[in-house]
Formats: C-alpha cells, structure tokens, sequence
C-alpha cells in the first residue's frame, strides 16, 4: 500500500480549507450584493458605499453616482456628508482634552463661554455629551429672514439670547445639535486652535484618515459625494442648508474604507478594560427600551449579551448609519448621498443577514434607521 508522506496531507487539508473558505466568502459577497441590489439598483441615480465586517469576512462597495452632473460614480474612497455620525469624532476631541487634564466632564459651561443665561450656565460637558442638558434646539432659535448659513459661533450667540432650558439638566434625554455645537466651540478653545484642526491632529491624522475632514469655509473635499433629494421621477440637488455649515454636530467628510479603520480601533479598543470601547459604553444615559447614550453613540446589548454601539446621521441629501459589536467582530457602515429610506430597508436586511441588532427592537421588530429617525423627531 502506497503511503503518502506526512506534508502532502497537510497540503490537501489546507487546500481543502482554503477552498471552502473561498466559497464562503463568496457566499457573503453574493448574499449582501442581492440585498443592495433591492435598494440602489440604478447605476445613473445618487447611491450609496457600503461596507460589512463579519468575522474573517470583508465586503465593500460602492452604488450609484457620488456626482450627477460629473456622472462620478461611489466608490469605497467617496467622502460623504456624515452628519450626526460625527458627533462621535467631536466627543473623541473632549476626551483627549479631559485625557490632558484641560478638561473634565463635571466642567459647567458657565466656567467656559462668558454671557451665557442663568438657565445655562450650570449645564456640564458630560451633560452636553449625553444630550441631557435640556438646552434649546439651535433650529428653533433661526430667525425667520436668516438667509446665511449658521456657524457654532452663531448658535452660541442663539443661546446667549434665551434664558431658559427644556427641562432641569441631568433629568431626562433629549437629542441636541446645540449641544454637539457647544462642544466643538470647547475643543477649540481649549485646544488652541481651529476646531477642524485639532481633529484632525488629534484623531484623524494618528489613524492615517488623511483625506477625512471637517467642513469649513474655502476647503477642498477630495473625493466628494453630493447630496441629493428624491423628486417626482428623479432627483434634486439637495446639499446644503442654512445648518450645513455647523462643525460640531455634523461636519466630518469621510469614505467608508476611512470609518472602516475608525471602526477596526474600536473593536481592537474593547480588549483593554481602560480603552476608548469601553469609556463609552460605562455609564451611558438612558435613552428608551434598554438603549443609552455616551460620547457621541448610542449603546444597545445583542440577545446574546453583548454590547453594541450605533448612530445614524441625517442631513439634507445624506442618509448615514454606522454600527459596531466589538465581541463578534462585526460592522455594518452605509453612507448615502440621498435623504430618503431606502438605507433604512437596507441596514435591516443587512443586520438580518449578519444576526445583529438591538435586542429591544428586534423583539418589537422596529427598523433601527426608523427608531432613530423619531428619536430625532421628537426635538
């Protein structure tokens, strides 16, 4: 009998091995392209990037058109609009101020800005982190012949002129953008420098995002995406607003395969007790059905126990959601360039193809885009 030696098993058995982990791989590709394709199946409409970890399996691409006037198409490398995703760049800045000492979260926001109303003063940056501080929505406050587009130094000055808060700080949640405004009005005095400066020193440039920004006046956005609006058979350039312009609650430009490494620093984050992971899922403020709020993200447990973090961003043109479980190691990213629903549908099939999700809201299966977009709402 012929024997074969030792090696050559070892051989075919990692042939084998790696054939059958080419055809799941494969079957992951395969399964998340027919899933896109049921929302963004034109090629010559505004579209979408998507980009799905699960486990050892990787899956990025792009849909649509980033430019309709260009016929640009997305690609991974497209920069979109984040909008309220990028509140968590802008709580990341507190925290390296609070890690050098400059800052603390009990910090009041009287100690800070000069003028302020009596109703305001007392409110704390964790409070403002939290969006439990009762502060007035900034877009309630617009007057009605403002034609420019608002700064956070505008909506400071908004605040200046109102002695009063929805509620006593600290007792109960609420989704604020002024509060995001505020922070990043703190990073930049602290900091000593332009806010958009600072993150990028701080956060962006030691992950090597090098094309990531935070929009500001006369900056060139490599890679762009506009945004757009669905209107009767097509579709309306929709970009830009009077609050487009505001930094701290929604100015970060980024492509997904960027977020993707923003996301990967995370999860390897969530092994270290002290690691950023972990910061912002100790002690969260609640929100409803078992989800909380800290630094910038919202927080949920998985039917098997483990702890997820999620945030959506809705602007003019832009629909975004990001969502991250460190313990499967899993993440789901969609940055689109059109504010309608179609992400909403998309995320869900998506987080059902790969087991995750908010245990709440699976049970009252609740499409998590629609949970957050009346979260929103309620402002």
């Amino acid at each position: 009998m012929m024997r074969f030696p030792f090696f050559l098993y070892l051989l075919l058995a990692m042939t084998m091995l790696n054939g059958l982990a080419s055809a799941n791989a494969q079957g992951f590709d395969a399964a998340l392209e027919k899933l896109v394709a049921r929302q963004y199946a034109s090629a010559a409409a505004p579209g979408a990037a998507v980009f799905v970890l699960q486990g050892k399996d990787r899956f990025v691409k792009g849909y649509g058109l980033a430019d309709l006037t260009k016929r640009l198409p997305v690609t991974p490398q497209t920069q979109f609009r984040l909008a309220s995703v990028s509140k968590q760049f802008t709580a990341r800045s507190i925290y390296e101020l609070i890690r050098s000492g400059k800052l603390q979260y009990t910090t009041a926001l009287g100690t800070l800005f000069n003028d302020l109303p009596k109703a305001v003063r007392a409110i704390t940056v964790r409070q403002l982190l939290q969006h439990c501080s009762g502060i007035l929505d900034y877009e309630n406050l617009i007057p009605a012949d403002q034609h420019a587009q608002l700064s956070d130094e505008d909506v400071l000055r908004l605040i200046q002129t109102k002695d009063s808060v929805y509620f006593q700080p600290g007792s109960k949640f609420r989704y604020s953008n002024t509060g995001y405004c505020l922070l990043a009005l703190i990073v930049q005095k602290l900091g000593g420098m332009r806010y958009e400066d600072f993150v990028k020193q701080q956060v962006f440039d030691p992950l090597a995002l090098n094309e990531a920004l935070v929009a500001h006046p006369g900056v060139f956005i490599p890679h762009r995406a506009y945004g757009y609006h669905p209107e009767g058979n097509g579709f309306r350039f929709a970009d830009q607003s009077l609050t487009s312009a505001t930094k701290g609650d929604g100015g970060v430009y980024m492509s997904v395969e960027a977020y993707a490494r923003w996301a990967r620093v995370l999860i390897e984050s969530a092994t270290d007790s002290n690691g950023y992971f972990n910061t912002i899922i100790k002690d969260p403020f609640p929100v409803k059905d078992g989800i909380g709020y800290n630094l910038g993200w919202f927080i949920c447990t998985e039917a098997d126990g483990s702890t997820a973090v999620f945030h959506s961003g809705e602007s003019t043109g832009f629909h975004n959601i990001v969502y991250i479980n460190p313990h499967k190691n899993t993440m789901v990213i969609i940055f689109s360039n059109r504010d309608d629903f179609k992400i909403a549908a998309l995320f869900q099939d998506i987080t059902a193809q790969v087991g995750i999700g908010p245990k709440a809201l699976a049970i009252a299966h609740t499409p998590l885009f629609n949970w957050l977009n009346s979260l929103y709402a309620e402002q």
